[in-house]
């Protein structure tokens, strides 16, 4: 590579030589600008802050980017001596160009770099991938291997972006029953309205030949309503016991709408829309065979899809927290759901646990003893854990389709287990005793051997006297 006049792949003479930061043709300082105003204030009556936040990210390549506008709203109102109300709202609106095409594809100029271009690479068919009147070059000669010659016509002239408008918003109320007794009921929503467009150019001057067009609208929300009555009272009679209990009740509800489509073998030039499509004419021959006259596209492979799932789960749960003298802890839950994913008189299921805490060191007053321990805790516990399943797998089903124009039916990917219900795990923590120390951290590890001691930083004494303890 000194300089000499060589013939490149395009058939133009040019001098051979390395080329320095030849990635600098490609990338670019990227940035991202965040801005935000808000406001709050407050009086007796409540409290209220909006805020608005605007971001725009140019990518590190160009063609890419995103922007995101999100506006929140919060407020807190006391209606009354005894009750009072909590409002939070946000909308989030964002929109995308192009999402970078990364890893091992031929349509990827990071492999590129990685794999196939040289260190004598000019970037020749960056800057010409079209014609001065806007069809592609087809880089004829393209000498590089694992690389797609089309990759920056692709790169420039097919693109995807995606606009999202999101709203989440919950409303809360709480009742003062008693000064240790309060009622609080909550509904919320999220909502999602997301439509996602690929435009891909022709790539003849007439605007028909591999232009395509595809477009998908999801409209997705979930609704949550939920019910928790909840008592706390400190020195139950006059004891050193306090408890907090509380019993509640929720409805999740998921709904998910999708539609989709896209364009055939383009008929009107320069038209991204569903229905430019060419349809396939037939015609005989001189022996009086039917033949394809000019080849389409079938109503199946243009035909728009939707899609939709559904779920909803109701739920009854409570715990109780007692607690002896600020040093005896014991946690008891439970929970029941009603899934609508498992099948009917068998979509029922409970989970309960159980946890014990013992502070030691506030019990036995340990570190009057010994002033370099200041805390010990044992803790143990048993829990259960649950879950339903995808909805849609209860029922048998075919898949039905078409095959030289005749209906087919085949087996589903999946095939409904005879007895369903939900998954239920039950798990037992490693029983621990923890146990900080002003100089290092000592863990005591109960298993069916004798314990063993881990120190995370301090010194040997320090276990010496744990062990003595």
């Amino acid at each position: 590579m000194e300089g000499q006049m060589v013939r490149w792949w395009d058939n133009e003479m040019r001098p051979y030589t390395p080329q320095p930061d030849n990635y600098k043709s490609t990338f670019h300082t990227g940035y991202t600008q965040t801005h935000n105003i808000s406001a709050s204030g407050g009086g007796k009556l409540g409290t209220m802050r909006v805020s608005i936040t605007r971001q725009d990210h140019d990518a590190l390549i160009d063609n890419s980017n995103f922007n995101r506008t999100t506006i929140n709203l919060g407020s807190n109102i006391k209606i009354s001596e005894k009750v009072s109300a909590d409002l939070t709202m946000s909308y989030i609106n964002y929109n995308r160009l192009n999402s970078p095409i990364l890893g091992e594809t031929g349509n990827s100029f990071s492999k590129g770099y990685l794999y196939s271009w040289p260190r004598s690479y000019k970037g020749i068919d960056k800057e010409n991938y079209q014609y001065p009147d806007g069809s592609q070059n087809p880089q004829e000669g393209y000498p590089f291997m694992y690389i797609n010659p089309d990759l920056w016509w692709n790169y420039y002239n097919n693109n995807t972006t995606k606009k999202r408008d999101k709203y989440i918003g919950a409303l809360s109320l709480t009742y003062e029953i008693k000064p240790w007794l309060n009622l609080l009921g909550r509904v919320g929503r999220d909502f999602t309205f997301e439509q996602a467009e690929t435009r891909n150019k022709p790539i003849d001057i007439i605007g028909l030949k591999r232009g395509y067009y595809g477009k998908s609208i999801n409209r997705t929300y979930s609704d949550i309503y939920e019910a928790f009555l909840t008592a706390e009272k400190k020195h139950i009679f006059n004891s050193l016991i306090d408890a907090k209990i509380m019993v509640g009740t929720s409805r999740w509800d998921y709904d998910y709408y999708r539609i989709s489509g896209h364009s055939g073998t383009w008929y009107y030039p320069n038209m991204y829309m569903f229905n430019n499509f060419t349809e396939t004419t037939y015609t005989t021959d001189e022996n009086g065979n039917t033949i394809v006259d000019i080849p389409g596209n079938s109503a199946q492979s243009i035909v728009t899809g939707e899609g939709i799932r559904r779920e909803r789960n109701n739920s009854v749960f409570s715990f109780v927290n007692l607690s002896y003298d600020n040093y005896l802890f014991v946690e008891l839950t439970g929970r029941n759901d009603w899934s609508s994913t498992l099948p009917e008189g068998d979509n029922s299921y409970f989970y309960p646990s159980v946890s014990v805490s013992f502070i030691a060191s506030e019990a036995f007053n340990i570190q009057q003893k010994a002033q370099w321990l200041n805390f010990v805790k044992l803790r143990g516990g048993i829990a259960q854990t649950a879950t339903d399943t995808d909805p849609y797998l209860l029922n048998f089903y075919y898949n039905v389709g078409l095959f030289g124009g005749m209906q087919t039916s085949s087996f589903p990917n999946s095939i409904p287990p005879l007895i369903a219900g939900a998954r239920i795990t039950t798990k037992v923590p490693k029983k621990a005793i923890a146990i900080p120390v002003r100089s290092c951290l000592v863990t005591l590890s109960l298993r069916n051997v004798t314990p063993a001691v881990a120190v995370r930083r301090g010194d040997i004494a320090a276990i010496n006297a744990v062990e003595a303890l």
